[in-house]
């Protein structure tokens, strides 16, 4: 495994002020970007705490690697809580790499799927259902032995859907735009996946912490790592947390650069890839979440398990509060026969 080790240029996890208010205060020019035309949205959190999601990626990961029956949730509908609808789809094999499903396309049997805190295994035909509730992401756990599309520009996985029916809240504010509404649920939200070959030993190239503050920094990354990458023989990349510091109008043009790697490239936030505007979690990861999808999701690869667990629990600008950081050490307790995997975050959980 290849590591790529980024600068650590450690901020507040939690500014006292927001980034505008610290580049009015250097005299920078401020983003003057309109906001977005968007209905106000329910800023009641979803019914779903990061213990939650990170009990359903760790049960996510013991029923990948291990088999375990989990019931035909695809022919049945689950419980939910109030409030909750229900998502369907078919998770289907594409030899195009396409994410709508074409009529006549065959589903694929026994591919898990998760809302973040269920977790679904499809049916013969490929089928699923599961609760979902506003703000909640729907994603496939991409099996071994498939891949899952690509964005062709940036060469980001395409593996989830958010439901966010009203977007992110304009009256939130944020610097960098947040997620554009998503209106009513799909009648059906289909996942596509390519058959592809998976060897059990395999090189992944790992970044940490990349962290460019301006433009000048992105030129670092290309010209002093990207460059020398270029065509390496490795399966995947993976960015483990703080791919930017701060500024996430960076993301667009530091994506296209990484893609020139050539590699799928999966990424986790980190505490310096927030919305500081938000007041708390629940808004948090918007940014990030319009970009590459959700910010909780498993993957498998050859015989190993990654599990991408973003374990910054964002409180607001209040420095009088503490931060709290993901214990994961109990709910992956259950998943001790995993064959090899590997959890993906950025800071180090505790516990």
């Amino acid at each position: 495994m290849g590591v790529i080790g980024g600068r650590t240029k450690y901020g507040p996890l939690y500014p006292p002020i927001s980034p505008r208010k610290q580049k009015a205060e250097k005299g920078a020019v401020l983003d003057k970007r309109e906001p977005m035309n968007m209905k106000d949205a329910e800023t009641t959190p979803p019914n779903l705490s990061r213990r939650d999601l990170i009990k359903a990626t760790a049960l996510t990961a013991t029923l990948a690697a291990t088999g375990a029956p989990i019931g035909d949730l695809a022919a049945q509908e689950q419980p939910h809580n109030k409030g909750s609808e229900i998502v369907k789809g078919i998770v289907f094999e594409t030899s195009l790499g396409l994410v709508q499903r074409p009529a006549g396309d065959a589903g694929i049997g026994g591919v898990l799927v998760s809302n973040g805190r269920d977790v679904a295994r499809t049916g013969p035909d490929g089928r699923y259902s599961l609760p979902i509730e506003n703000g909640m992401a729907v994603f496939v756990i991409k099996p071994a032995g498939y891949a899952v599309p690509l964005e062709p520009v940036t060469r980001l996985p395409r593996f989830s859907y958010i439901y966010q029916p009203d977007g992110t809240p304009v009256e939130l504010g944020l610097l960098y735009p947040g997620l554009s509404p998503t209106g009513p649920l799909p009648e059906s939200v289909d996942f596509g996946l390519i058959k592809t070959e998976e060897p059990a030993s395999f090189d992944v190239v790992l970044f940490t912490d990349p962290q460019p503050e301006s433009q000048a920094e992105v030129d670092f990354i290309r010209d002093d790592v990207v460059n020398g990458l270029i065509g390496v023989k490795a399966a995947f990349g993976l960015t483990a947390g703080d791919l930017m510091f701060d500024d996430l109008s960076f993301y667009d043009r530091y994506n296209k650069i990484i893609a020139q790697i050539g590699l799928p490239w999966w990424n986790i936030g980190g505490n310096h890839d927030l919305n500081f505007e938000a007041p708390d979690a629940r808004y948090s990861r918007e940014t990030f979440k319009r970009i590459f999808g959700a910010n909780y999701y498993a993957f498998e690869y050859g015989k190993a398990l990654f599990l991408m667990l973003d374990n910054v629990d964002y409180l607001g600008g209040d420095p009088a509060k503490l931060h709290s950081k993901a214990r994961i050490g109990d709910a992956l307790a259950s998943g001790s026969s995993l064959s090899s995997p590997t959890c993906c975050n950025r800071p180090p959980p505790t516990g």
